[in-house]
């Protein structure tokens, strides 16, 4: 095969790719309702901050960013950041396998990464700090390409270094997890060119990065390092013995994030590099993508061992393995007699993610799946109708009792209490505050805080999932009186409840704190 002959088709296909996935998921960003952890980032940009208890505050900038400020507040525009993210990670992809092989692995690599669940929602539709965190990833490993595997110190190289300090730094305040980037350079550096440590730009590099995390470490430190020690426990072994059940469930939820026709492919080709020796990537490049795909995600699948983990916390590892699994399908096709431009893996791989998506969106909208209980696609679905009646049901209880003065929202469960802000509380100018714990809080300890918590002379509609009060919140027992509303809020979906909300009146609250910190 003459490559330069199929370069036009590549770029063509490339174009078209990037076009219709753009569309794609820009329609299923308009269409669908925000799901439990989009919703609760929205709060990010509602209530900006140094950082945030869960994570740093990227995910928010962009959010602002792409909305202008909130002056949009659909759920398109909340998304649309990650839509865009989306579009450029799919170009950047294509761009570093083109450097490692040629343009034929650039577009197997583009379409590995969009057959990808983690690639096509998690990153491209969902608006999550794995969006930003995906972008800076794939910039840095662009970057890193280009000079790692370089003998030479060229002053081009120096200053990629600096820019890869800058993108680095960005990453860290997009998710922790971009830390692996800084362990992947220096383990790459160490074990393969060690020329680097001679540069004063690599020192440089690092210092840019951490100059950039210091808003996050303030914050931390104002804040008793609170976010660092919540994360820590979500990754900290608090088992000795291993739990094949946790681990079992990292691996099946890896595969069907990442599509199980390309992890199939990426098995086949890490076992013919690692048995059969078969380079068909120059070995630097080898060595670079391994290191960059390796540790983070054999680092999870360890914890996974102990702790419940989730399959995208892994996730960016996976790209440098796409590119890896694209060189390989570049290699293998060009050695066939008859060359397909589109091979039957990755014609497989884009037929299996338009499967799930097609049936996803029949399951969030219709409810096909008749699922009764824990039904993850219910949260992107009927809270507009909880809006609605949520509406009648407080506009009528204030007209019949002819309440004046501060009416005010209160729930408990970071979750719920975001949905409930961004579909009701806060389209109907109430200010809706959350009782509790703070670790069924989370950002709304400091919400509360700017929204001055609730005066004493407020009226409270206590939004809550039980029919009565008891074994609620100590804090709701800090109201003179409490008494239940008749009404109930009911959505069906498929003739299925998917949210049953009671709706409790309260008044003359005499206590200080909303959410308890143990």
């Amino acid at each position: 095969m003459d490559m330069p002959d199929n370069e036009k088709r590549i770029k063509k296909i490339l174009f078209l790719l990037i076009l219709i996935s753009f569309f794609l998921r820009l329609f299923l960003a308009y269409t669908f309702e925000l799901g439990n952890d989009e919703v609760y980032y929205w709060t990010y940009a509602l209530f900006p901050d140094l950082s945030h208890f869960d994570h740093p505050p990227m995910v928010g900038f962009f959010i602002q960013l792409f909305s202008f400020n909130l002056t949009f507040r659909s759920e398109v525009f909340i998304r649309l950041a990650a839509v865009v993210v989306g579009t450029i990670n799919t170009y950047l992809i294509f761009l570093i396998a083109k450097k490692i092989k040629n343009s034929l692995a650039g577009l197997y690599a583009a379409f590995l990464y969009t057959a990808s669940i983690y690639g096509f929602v998690v990153n491209g539709l969902f608006i999550l700090p794995d969006a930003p965190l995906s972008l800076f990833w794939l910039i840095d490993l662009y970057l890193f390409v280009h000079i790692l595997p370089d003998e030479e110190l060229t002053k081009k190289n120096r200053l990629f270094l600096l820019l890869s300090g800058v993108v680095t730094g960005l990453a860290m305040l997009s998710k922790y997890n971009a830390i692996f980037l800084w362990g992947s350079m220096f383990l790459f550096i160490l074990r393969y060119n060690r020329r680097w440590f001679k540069a004063k730009e690599l020192y440089f590099a690092l210092l840019i990065s951490v100059v950039l995390f210091i808003p996050v470490i303030i914050w931390n430190v104002k804040n008793h390092f609170i976010s660092f020690m919540f994360q820590s426990e979500r990754v900290g072994m608090t088992k000795i013995h291993g739990r094949l059940d946790y681990f079992s469930q990292e691996i099946f939820g890896e595969i069907l994030y990442h599509n199980p026709v390309v992890i199939v492919l990426i098995l086949v080709s890490l076992i013919s590099f690692f048995r059969k020796k078969n380079y068909f990537i120059s070995i630097p490049f080898q060595r670079l993508l391994l290191v960059f795909a390796l540790p983070i995600i054999f680092t999870f699948l360890f914890f996974s061992l102990f702790r419940q983990t989730l399959p995208h916390w892994n996730g960016t590892g996976y790209y440098a393995l796409y590119i890896f699994a694209a060189c390989y399908l570049s290699d293998k096709n060009i050695q066939f007699k008859r060359f397909k431009l589109l091979p039957s893996y990755i014609r497989y791989a884009i037929f299996l993610l338009l499967f799930i998506v097609i049936v996803g969106f029949f399951q969030i909208q219709f409810g096909i799946i008749p699922i009764k209980d824990d039904d993850f696609s219910a949260d992107m679905n009927g809270w507009k109708k909880v809006n609605t009646e949520l509406k009648r049901i407080i506009d009528k209880d204030i007209q019949t009792e002819k309440t004046h003065g501060e009416v005010s929202i209160l729930t408990t469960k970071w979750f719920d209490a975001a949905h409930l802000d961004y579909y009701y509380a806060f389209p109907n100018a109430k200010k809706l505050f959350v009782c509790g714990y703070l670790k069924d809080a989370h950002k709304y300890f400091w919400i509360n805080k700017q929204r001055s918590n609730i005066s004493s002379n407020a009226i409270v509609y206590f939004i809550s999932t039980k029919k009565s009060l008891d074994g609620i919140p100590s804090c709701c027992n800090k109201f003179e009186v409490k008494s239940m509303i008749s009404d109930s809020v009911q959505v069906f979906r498929n003739n299925i409840c998917i949210h049953k909300l009671y709706v409790f009146k309260l008044k003359k609250y005499y206590g200080n704190n909303l959410i308890e910190l143990q």
